[in-house]
């Protein structure tokens, strides 16, 4: 590449400010498509910026989740959710978040199995995350308040560093969700 080309590459991904407080400026690096924020305080220190429903404004890169709000697109590990509401298991999508890619068949056979073994609640367990609420609760309450307890009864969970560890919890919990949503539907 030419150094024409290599100016002409690096201007056409960046942006310059001015502040013309001061007359100041700057060039931002644009970044897959996107603004480091500290960048900004480069130019503008002691400024912060308002952005409402953080429209603008990306926590961090996602290799699971795209979003194009404006477009009405929500895709999970580039599959469009339709395609995956309309063709795939709950399962296979817990699958594909974990994994990257949908599971083959002797894949999701093997994932299946895994979930059958750790879906087993304790009876014990069982009727204490119940006690607790009134016969009114609102079933998605009772679901995120029981899943919040569960962890407690499982205390090496808490070593998410290990990952191991952090992937038999994974497992865990993907197994127990559906028997603790149903205990709290029909409570």
């Amino acid at each position: 590449m030419t150094s024409d080309q290599l100016l002409e590459h690096s201007l056409s991904d960046s942006i310059t400010i001015t502040d013309n407080r001061s007359g100041e400026s700057i060039e931002i690096p644009i970044v897959d498509g996107g603004i480091d924020s500290s960048s900004w305080t480069k130019l503008l220190p002691g400024l912060w910026f308002k952005d409402e429903g953080f429209a603008a404004t990306a926590v961090t890169n996602s290799s699971i989740t795209f979003i194009d709000g404006a477009a009405g697109r929500l895709e999970y590990r580039g599959y469009p959710i339709e395609d995956l509401a309309n063709n795939s298991s709950f399962l296979e999508v817990a699958f594909l978040l974990l994994n990257g890619d949908l599971p083959n068949q002797i894949q999701l056979s093997s994932w299946e199995e895994t979930i059958s073994e750790a879906s087993d609640l304790d009876p014990n367990h069982h009727d204490l995350l119940l006690q607790a609420f009134q016969k009114d609760s609102h079933p998605m309450g009772m679901l995120t308040s029981a899943l919040a307890a569960l962890s407690s009864m499982y205390p090496d969970s808490r070593n998410v560093e290990d990952p191991q560890i952090r992937s038999k919890h994974t497992v865990n919990l993907i197994a127990k969700i559906p028997s603790i949503a149903a205990a709290a539907e029909n409570f």
